[in-house]
């Protein structure tokens, strides 16, 4: 009877967890959330877990928890929506230099050109063939120039009726079709009449080769054949540029001075590129100029066990990998040198 208080608070407690619980899910789902809000609420939760301080006095009182917006604890749950967020409202010095001035328009112009930044929906002005100027990055993601996008290539419209025949016919194309059986009269058998043709009471049989005896043939076996079939030019050049077009207009484009690395060592490259495109980063396809290339061999003999990264030369490029992966790294020789094969008119 005494301990009966005691496990009533444990018991609200729990049930305010689990009703925090489905407000910290809704939490991480979202990127309007600073990172120390989520740090606060999860103090928190820490705090309710906690039996020492909650149960040691007759009524539940949190701790004093310092976050940024209004996600402080208190007694009454409140919503964690993004309109309860107050954000830091920054003020503009006016003692900034000139230097630090033209430092702040360069990042935001930078901004307006990152081609890796990515984009719940495609933006209106997709499709409209214009030329534009993208980020040029290197290894370390520090930025050292830009080059153009030219729009006939990477702004069309995005046709995904022409993406799945392009899709399709290069999965059929693929395949090997080498399977092979033997008919009734490719079996090496006696062809002696296994009995006489009357007297017997059996069905009448020619030889022992047939497909509904043991050892026999196969009726209409499978044959090699060619599972391809003929696809136009145009098409196959108007598939890939609506991949190209998809990659930029969603913001998976990301564009790389050069491959180089020092040595190939796997350890090194994974951190590159978590470094490059985030701890977890998703299917990535790199592309180069040249498949013989020095750095590109070394680049591809370093990410070669990671699962997560496929390497091609621009001439390889194709629909199907670029669908495949989820972001498209090209260095700018690769860039160059696709523009001006796609391009080019194509030899009737």
């Amino acid at each position: 009877e005494k301990l009966s208080p005691h496990l009533n608070k444990m018991l609200s407690v729990r049930r305010a967890f689990f009703t925090r619980a489905s407000k910290i899910s809704l939490i991480k789902s979202s990127a309007t959330f600073p990172f120390e809000t989520l740090v606060g609420v999860q103090a928190e939760v820490a705090h309710l877990f906690s039996p020492l301080s909650s149960v040691r006095d007759d009524r539940v009182e949190p701790r004093n928890i310092h976050t940024v917006g209004s996600c402080s604890p208190s007694p009454s749950f409140r919503s964690f929506s993004s309109s309860a967020v107050k954000e830091k409202e920054v003020e503009l010095d006016d003692s900034l230099s000139a230097e630090e001035l033209q430092e702040m328009k360069t990042e935001a112009d930078e901004l307006l050109l990152d081609t890796f930044a990515p984009t719940k929906l495609v933006n209106a002005e997709q499709g409209k063939q214009k030329n534009t100027e993208a980020v040029v990055r290197d290894l370390r993601g520090a930025t050292v120039g830009s080059a153009q996008l030219m729009g006939e290539i990477w702004d069309i419209p995005i046709r995904k009726d022409i993406v799945h025949s392009v899709v399709v016919w290069q999965l059929a194309k693929r395949r090997k079709g080498n399977n092979k059986a033997k008919s009734r009269g490719e079996i090496q058998a006696t062809g002696r009449k296994p009995h006489p043709q009357k007297g017997t009471g059996r069905a009448r049989q020619g030889d022992r080769k047939g497909p509904h005896f043991r050892g026999g043939g196969r009726a209409h076996p499978p044959r090699p054949r060619e599972f391809g079939f003929k696809l136009n030019k145009k098409v196959i050049r108007l598939g890939l540029k609506c991949a190209l077009s998809a990659r930029k207009a969603e913001g998976s484009l990301l564009l790389l001075d050069s491959l180089q690395m020092e040595e190939a060592k796997t350890k090194t490259a994974n951190l590159t590129l978590r470094l490059l495109l985030g701890h977890d980063y998703p299917n990535t396809l790199f592309v180069d100029k040249d498949p013989l290339d020095q750095d590109f061999l070394v680049f591809k003999s370093a990410t070669n066990n990671l699962f997560r990264v496929s390497c091609l030369p621009h001439d390889a490029l194709n629909v199907y990998s670029i669908l495949k992966a989820r972001k498209l790294v090209m260095t700018v020789a690769a860039l160059e040198s696709m523009q001006a094969r796609l391009s080019t008119p194509i030899k009737r």
